[in-house]
């Protein structure tokens, strides 16, 4: 007798820098999983990330605690430490592959702005990205779909429209267009720094960069 077969478990991973996260980090996570029917999002942060010239402000152990500070409460939304990667520049080609090795069963899908997108062609082995796993791209102000569109190669796709694009690995990339939100983590960094209340991040994230004295002027020059 034959057994059913379980599709496989829908997961969204977002990374980034989270230097602090904020609350458009957050929007970004729910729009991406009511989009795209994801049952669990990693969120990853990067230790040491490779398209940035100077290190992090907050390190990489403070970023981890705001990251589950803020996501408390959400069984389904997880902080994620990827084993760093030899001590050199973080990319998301290991983190996507440590993951995948270790959800072998999940159906990854990697969400990103739209911003983050257009500089995919700067990304290392970022044709291989492509085809390891779907895709989540939210908007921006001012970025039509049609120019996220262009970033892939046209002999990589198979049919695309407004609402999505697949791939002919047979992945699929999905164009969030209606996401809007204005937070951003230098507007959270200065209004932190400045000792005052900040409506870009979680209340608890505040509280923590507050005590750990993480944004302040003096402290960062």
């Amino acid at each position: 007798m034959k057994t059913a077969r379980s599709d496989p478990q829908r997961v969204g991973v977002l990374g980034g820098t989270f230097d602090p996260v904020h609350n458009g980090h957050l929007a970004m996570a729910r729009a991406a999983q009511r989009v795209c029917g994801l049952q669990r999002i990693y969120f990853v942060p990067a230790p040491r990330p490779w398209h940035r010239d100077a290190a992090p402000r907050a390190g990489y152990q403070d970023r981890y605690a705001m990251l589950a500070l803020a996501l408390r409460g959400r069984r389904d939304w997880q902080p994620l430490a990827v084993p760093d990667a030899g001590r050199r520049a973080t990319y998301t080609e290991d983190q996507l592959a440590w993951i995948g090795a270790h959800e072998t069963q999940a159906a990854i899908t990697n969400i990103v702005g739209a911003d983050a997108w257009l500089t995919l062609p700067t990304w290392r082995h970022w044709r291989r990205l492509l085809d390891v796993c779907d895709w989540a791209v939210l908007a921006r102000p001012r970025t039509s779909w049609e120019r996220l569109a262009e970033v892939v190669p046209a002999a990589m796709v198979a049919e695309g429209d407004a609402r999505q694009m697949r791939l002919r690995s047979g992945r699929t990339v999905r164009w969030l267009r209606n996401f809007r939100h204005a937070a951003s983590a230098t507007a959270a960094r200065r209004e932190l720094g400045r000792g005052v209340g900040s409506g870009q991040v979680p209340p608890a994230v505040a509280e923590f960069a507050r005590r750990a004295d993480l944004y302040s002027v003096e402290r960062n020059g």
